[in-house]
């Protein structure tokens, strides 16, 4: 989603299909491991309004009528208009209700849907919404998320609405897994059977490329290690196939004794400066 939201020709299509009108382009990223804002519906009005009217200000008395109001009034201060919840949401509601637009088109990306907060049922409410918001010739959405039901179950399954990721990824993680193997000092030792793991390992990873990388790195682990073709199987069914339980169980891995220092490795690595290997062992 980041790499299509940057992307020159998504913004070119777009302009082409607004024509005549003004352009609005937004995106949000929920994101469950972030602050509130980053997994709320607050967070996805915030968002959105801030880069639409950043875009056309000229929007602002017509999204914020009161509050415009108030700054209007001799001695008003920006204190005096608190952006509540409530009334984030009565502008968004004001933004995103009209059917027809006379001098815009907009167009917001919306990503993680499954990393919005609440339950199944909100899930639901959220999906029902964006599929009211787009219900206009000048609004668009994309959006993206795990293929849960709830959304599965209210977009489109029209082929040329949805993209299923793991179907475009399916090759790259096939050649990629291949390469790795067949590149691997130890490569005769499974010479016999790294094509079935291959197979494997593409109908346990579901698209994602991450998960395919570190497994196939913990078998070339075992390959050093002389695990026999048997084991090298065993081995591979009782990976966990979700990321977050993958993780779990590499982390759980960790010599006891060399846990503090793993986690605070981890934690600085976590930090978003970049480290060399150096200032690690330091």
């Amino acid at each position: 989603m980041k790499f299509l939201c940057n992307h020159s020709r998504v913004h070119r299509e777009l302009e082409s299909w607004a024509g005549d009108k003004k352009l609005i382009f937004a995106s949000f990223f929920f994101w469950n491991s972030g602050d509130k804002l980053q997994m709320s519906l607050e967070g996805l009005y915030r968002a959105v309004l801030f880069e639409t009217l950043k875009q056309h200000s000229e929007l602002v008395p017509e999204v914020f009528p009161d509050q415009w109001d108030a700054l209007e009034l001799e001695g008003a201060g920006f204190q005096d208009t608190l952006f509540h919840f409530s009334e984030i949401k009565a502008a968004f509601d004001t933004l995103i209700s009209k059917r027809t637009f006379p001098k815009h088109r907009f167009c917001f990306f919306i990503d993680g849907l499954d990393e919005y907060e609440g339950d199944s049922v909100e899930h639901w409410k959220l999906a029902e919404s964006i599929q009211c918001w787009a219900d206009s010739e000048d609004i668009k959405f994309c959006v993206s998320s795990r293929p849960h039901t709830e959304f599965l179950n209210t977009f489109s399954d029209d082929p040329n609405l949805r993209i299923n990721l793991h179907e475009l990824t399916r090759d790259d993680i096939s050649r990629f897994a291949r390469v790795m193997f067949e590149n691997d000092r130890n490569f005769d030792r499974i010479r016999d059977i790294y094509l079935d793991l291959v197979r494997d390992i593409l109908g346990m990873a579901d698209g994602v490329f991450l998960w395919a990388r570190l497994v196939v790195r913990s078998l070339l682990s075992g390959v050093g290690h002389h695990d026999p073709p048997s084991v090298l199987k065993e081995k591979l069914n009782t990976i966990p196939k979700g990321l977050d339980d993958l993780f779990d169980k590499l982390l759980g891995a960790v010599d006891p004794g060399d846990r503090k220092r793993s986690d605070k490795m981890l934690l600085i690595a976590t930090q978003g400066t970049y480290l060399n290997a150096l200032a690690f062992s330091w």
